[in-house]
């Protein structure tokens, strides 16, 4: 990739040496450039092998004469680079070729015609030619730019015949199938569709249709269209009545209608005389605002369009095009005002759930109630939207109200139905043994022995005396441990005073010693040492322990308040050391071409380097140390906002 510049460069003089075009100012194409124009850009164009300079409007070729050859009657000069091109005053060259100043032949020539057509004139160059022709007779084909009354020949085609040919003919066409007076229809429409006759071949063929036959006699050329489907409608009693007359027949029902079997309506009713549905006087009874019933419920995040036509919500077989219009309820939507009731609709090769009209707009879910009619965990549920204060679809609260998800059984209970009893399998009476886990037991009692928060208490004989083990709010595992004990364990009297009056002669060493304070401090001391970085004290007399951390005598640590790093003191150590540090920044404002970086490492001697922050190549522009803690770098044309990236490293 080649290196860009980004400032102009001054050779101060210098040659540039043993350089190719390409690389140095001039770049090889094979066509002028049409984008990034400036006056004075220059190319090398690999077709004309030349220079050419744009001059602000047009790509000109550049390069000095080298050589200019007169020629007969022509001299030529060269002056100062201009050459001059001037004709003798008098020309001595031939006339062959073309005549720019003659204007009349020396010898008259005549122009004929000859053939099937004659004619003759003179051109002697002074005025236009005028040829008077004559044809010969019976000697010219007339083609189809011949006028006049002569027709070679006519061609018929089926069902017409023609007649009359040669020159000043008349030419007769006649129908021969039907004689030229018959009317036929050429169309024939159902007063949407036409059927067109394009051809004398075409025939009308009347096909039958559903209850209707078509039946054809070529013998008595007759069409017969005969119907074939219902013959006769028959009322029942209570239920549908009939009446008939010529060309209609009347059904209707009886002012009183008996039905044979259960009803069920599609809708609850929306108008004063509109029957009711049994959910729907339900819900009036209970207060609720019944919808039609829903067939999913899903309370987890469902997307309303899918890249494929599988929709799985609740546990049921993937949605198809056979589930159209399948109702759905969505309580859990990542974005809450996608919550409500949907459709759901195949198209194809992917899906997408609509609201629809009777959920379409918010106030018509406010109060609403929805039957949930399939579905692994919510089939046979209802829900209500119990928020009456929402403004959008935002902030709908569907809550279950009734079905199979109201109740959950616990440990120890089945349910059946809405019916709870215990579960007989698990035992939960007082007289058979059972292992309790994870159980809070509050004030228990077992034959005499109970617990109180922290204290174990055993009663004694009578009732009233009792024996406690108190815990002081323990803040700490603890555990008490009777080694090798035998026989029995007894406290006489107060145990706090028979522990005090202890002394180191009522109590046998043998291999394990008893501690006092003393012992235990020497103890402890004696295991505690020090390190290179940490100091380890223990003072025998108060039983203190006293730690320091040790720093090298040269530290960049400080220990006042922590440990804490001299930050100003490890950078002047790296600066006195010799240490590189980098500093970098983007410039680039669409503003300004020139940018002071201030790095701070109090020295000029630091390296720079700039490359284009989108393409991350190398560039190359002025750069100034400025003083010691600053650069500046700068641009021939306007940088755009944070086009390059300065690296300083001193």
């Amino acid at each position: 990739m080649a290196k860009r510049f980004l400032t102009d460069i001054n050779l101060t003089g210098n040659q540039l040496q043993n350089a190719t075009l390409v690389g140095t100012t001039f770049e090889k194409l094979s066509a002028d450039p049409i984008t990034n124009l400036f006056e004075g850009r220059v190319y090398y164009n690999t077709v004309d092998d030349g220079l050419k300079v744009y001059d602000g409007t047009v790509w000109k070729s550049v390069g000095a004469i080298t050589d200019v050859v007169a020629g007969t009657d022509i001299d030529v000069s060269v002056v100062d680079g201009v050459a001059t091109v001037s004709l003798e005053a008098e020309i001595s060259s031939g006339t062959t070729g073309n005549a720019a100043t003659a204007t009349k032949l020396a010898t008259a020539r005549a122009i004929q015609l000859s053939g099937d057509v004659t004619g003759t004139a003179d051109f002697d160059g002074t005025q236009a030619i005028n040829i008077s022709t004559t044809i010969a007779a019976n000697s010219v084909n007339l083609g189809t730019d011949t006028t006049g009354d002569y027709v070679a020949g006519v061609s018929a085609s089926d069902g017409i015949a023609a007649t009359g040919t040669g020159e000043s003919a008349s030419v007769a066409l006649t129908n021969t199938d039907k004689g030229s007076s018959q009317n036929i229809f050429k169309n024939v429409s159902d007063g949407t569709t036409s059927v067109v006759a394009d051809s004398n071949n075409d025939t009308l063929t009347i096909s039958a249709g559903t209850g209707i036959s078509v039946t054809a006699s070529p013998s008595t050329d007759t069409l017969e269209i005969a119907n074939t489907g219902v013959t006769a409608i028959a009322g029942t009693t209570n239920q549908v009545e009939v009446s008939s007359s010529t060309g209609s027949v009347t059904l209707s029902l009886p002012n009183a209608v008996i039905f044979p079997g259960s009803v069920t309506l599609n809708a609850d009713p929306t108008q004063p005389l509109h029957a009711a549905t049994k959910q729907y006087v339900d819900g009036a009874v209970s207060g609720l605002d019944w919808h039609p019933a829903v067939n999913l419920f899903a309370d987890t995040n469902v997307n309303l369009t899918g890249s494929t036509n599988t929709l799985v919500i609740d546990g049921h077989a993937p949605l198809d095009d056979t589930d159209d219009g399948y109702r759905v309820l969505l309580t859990g939507q990542s974005t809450s005002s996608e919550n409500g009731i949907y459709e759901y609709l195949d198209n194809g090769s992917t899906y997408t759930l609509t609201r629809p009209e009777d959920a379409d707009v918010y106030t018509e879910l406010v109060g609403s109630s929805v039957f949930v009619m399939e579905g692994t965990g919510y089939g046979t549920t209802s829900w209500v939207q119990s928020n009456h204060y929402i403004s959008d679809f935002t902030g709908q609260n569907w809550v279950q109200f009734s079905g199979q998800g109201t109740y959950t059984e616990g440990n120890g209970l089945n349910l059946t139905g809405t019916v709870f009893s215990i579960d007989t399998t698990v035992t939960a009476d007082l007289s058979t043994p059972q292992t309790l886990t994870n159980k809070t037991l509050t004030n228990p009692s077992v034959s005499g022995l109970y617990l109180l928060d922290n204290e174990i208490v055993i009663e004694g004989d009578p009732d009233t005396s009792e024996t406690r083990l108190v815990f002081t709010n323990p803040t700490d595992d603890r555990t008490i441990t009777f080694k090798d004990a035998s026989g029995t364990v007894a406290f006489t009297g107060d145990i706090t005073t028979a522990i005090d009056a202890l002394s180191t002669t009522d109590i046998e060493e043998g291999t394990r010693l008893y501690f006092t304070d003393e012992r235990a401090q020497d103890a402890v001391g004696l295991n505690i040492t020090g390190s290179n970085s940490l100091a380890a004290t223990y003072n025998d007399g108060t039983g203190n322990f006293t730690f320091d951390t040790t720093l090298a005598t040269t530290s960049y640590m400080s220990k006042t308040s922590g440990l804490t790093v001299e930050i100003a003191a490890v950078e002047t150590k790296l600066v006195a050391d010799g240490f590189t540090k980098k500093v970098s920044a983007n410039v680039g404002n669409a503003i300004n071409t020139s940018f002071a970086l201030t790095h701070g490492l109090a020295t000029r001697d630091v390296q720079v380097q700039v490359y284009d922050s989108a393409t991350y190549d190398t560039v190359e522009c002025d750069v100034v140390r400025t003083d010691a803690n600053t650069v500046t770098v700068s641009f021939s044309s306007v940088p755009t906002t944070d086009a390059y990236r300065v690296i300083i490293v001193g």
